[in-house]
């Protein structure tokens, strides 16, 4: 009927609008009078004319004649209608039959219609209106079905049943095939049948389909999402793949294993938005992961409610050369140092090991106090590699003058990090010794070799500032005079970059001095005038 052609009837458009009421009123009129003559005719013209436009407001009052033989539950023509709805072949009642399920006296003879299917057609027609299944009243009624395996596509193929089988999914539209994966959200019936029906769906051309089933597959294929190549598809699904707003699963377990596999294979994925959630994601189901404040926490949360297993995790994880650093790092974040002592203390003295490592392990040493671990700082202080002594010698338990000793090293790590201790460690009688280090600071920064200027310039940012201008005393003004030549004209990239990192903290250093100085002899002047605004 679709396909024929429309001939224009040579009408006045009034007259026809005219003709089109009488011919409405004829047909609600006999709808009505269904027990006077017995003919199903006019009902099944009532049941197509009901839903139709409408263009004029005696045609509108009409056909809502029409809808109220609908709910009319009592009246002799509700029942007939009822069973033409049921039981007549044409395929668009069964549309119609999907409309009216919010109207409860209709409701079950509705849900009974949608039951069945005699040809794609009608399975066409329905699932390409889907949407208004989103309607709660609708959504309920679906909810109610009981036939739910065949509802399903259970039943062998061919078959008539409320939704198409899988055998049937390519022959569908695409608005159908978004209809049907949003009618298997609502229909019930068992977890695998549902899958079974959805699965078509990762393989469909369509993005639009696919995009769909990301939102409603089951959380056991939603995986499977992640990989597809259409950016939308794949950020979907990692929306809502993320554990965000929901609690991680516990460190070790099945579930924290796969995640974590899916979160590295996803880290590689061409789509931004994947890679960031993945790594969000990581974080949040990590606990090695002591940069993020997300990996922290699920350490502190497995901290506090499985000690035990926290402490075997770590200790796994610092026999791992790949894992080893980060847990060094996790134990001093969390403040740990003492519950690991040993472990610490054995690996600061394991020279297989990285170098990296053994000197991550001695600053955690640093702050335990213990004999054990002072024992093993003086000996780091002796180790052959520059970054281990450069650590050692911020934690060592020594005098200032003992450590400024240092300053004629022969790397300038160990250098630095020692003139950079003597001006700041607030623990030190720094008076006797602070001018010293300020003439050693300078002369690094006279030095002719790169390195020790680059780190010299490291010190400089960190000790220059607050009250250490004054320990400084005579040697602050050369200090910050020689940090603006280095970053006007120093030949190497990197000391300029730093030496004018250092001169922009020691101004903002002197500006909020300067503010907070300023503040101090404001407040004083208003107390004046208030204790003498009272005494007058």
């Amino acid at each position: 009927i679709a396909r024929r052609p429309h001939i224009p009837l040579p009408v006045e458009p009034a007259v026809l609008a005219l003709e089109r009421c009488i011919l409405l009123g004829a047909v609600a009129d006999a709808a009505w009078s269904f027990s006077v003559h017995r003919c199903r005719s006019p009902l099944i013209s009532a049941l197509l004319l009901v839903d139709r436009a409408v263009a004029t407001p005696m045609e509108r009052r009409i056909v809502q004649r029409i809808k109220r033989l609908l709910s009319e539950r009592s009246h002799p023509s509700h029942a007939p209608l009822r069973t033409v709805l049921k039981r007549t072949p044409c395929p668009i009642l069964r549309e119609r039959a999907l409309r009216w399920l919010a109207i409860e006296p209709i409701s079950g003879a509705a849900l009974e219609r949608l039951a069945e299917a005699d040809s794609l057609l009608e399975h066409e027609l329905v699932l390409t209106r889907a949407h208004l299944a989103m309607r709660p009243a609708r959504a309920a009624a679906l909810g109610s079905f009981k036939q739910a395996r065949g509802a399903l596509g259970t039943r062998r193929a061919g078959a008539g049943g409320m939704l198409p089988g899988r055998d049937r999914w390519d022959e569908l539209s695409e608005d159908a095939r978004i209809g049907l994966l949003s009618y298997t959200a609502l229909v019930p019936g068992e977890e695998t049948a549902r899958r079974a029906l959805q699965e078509p769906a990762l393989a469909d051309g369509s993005a639009r389909v696919r995009l769909t089933a990301s939102e409603l597959c089951s959380p056991l294929d939603l995986s499977d999402y992640l990989y597809d190549a259409q950016p939308s598809v794949a950020r979907h699904a990692a929306l809502r793949w993320s554990s965000l707003g929901h609690e991680a699963p516990r460190p070790g377990s099945a579930a924290w294993t796969h995640r974590t596999r899916i979160a590295a294979l996803c880290d590689r994925s061409p789509h931004a938005w994947v890679r960031r959630v993945a790594g969000e994601e990581a974080a949040r189901i990590s606990m090695f992961r002591p940069g993020s404040p997300a990996s922290r926490v699920q350490a502190r949360r497995m901290l506090a409610s499985d000690p035990a297993g926290f402490v075997r995790l770590v200790r796994d994880r610092l026999g791992g050369e790949d894992t080893r650093l980060g847990a060094i790092m996790l134990i001093r974040m969390l403040g740990l140092e003492s519950r690991f002592e040993l472990d610490l203390i054995s690996l600061a003295q394991n020279e297989q090991l990285d170098a990296r490592d053994r000197a991550t392990a001695v600053v955690a040493l640093g702050r335990v106090d213990t004999p054990a671990a002072k024992r093993i700082l003086r000996e780091a202080m002796g180790d052959g590699d520059t970054r281990i002594r450069a650590n050692a010698v911020e934690w060592i338990d020594e005098t200032p003058g003992k450590i400024l000793e240092l300053k004629r090293d022969e790397h300038h790590r160990v250098r630095a990090s020692a003139i950079r201790r003597v001006i700041r460690d607030p623990g030190f009688d720094r008076s006797a010794t602070g001018k010293g280090a300020g003439e050693a600071l300078l002369e690094m920064l006279c030095d002719e070799r790169q390195a020790h200027r680059l780190a010299a310039a490291w010190a400089a940012q960190r000790a220059v500032t607050g009250s250490n201008r004054e320990l400084l005393g005579n040697v602050f003004k050369p200090l910050i005079g020689r940090i603006e030549v280095l970053a006007a004209n120093d030949g190497d990239t990197r000391v300029r970059e730093r030496a004018s990192r250092c001169i922009h903290r020691v101004g903002e250093d002197l500006r909020n001095a300067r503010s907070l100085r300023d503040s101090a002899v404001l407040d004083q002047i208003r107390g004046d005038v208030y204790r003498g605004g009272l005494s007058a």
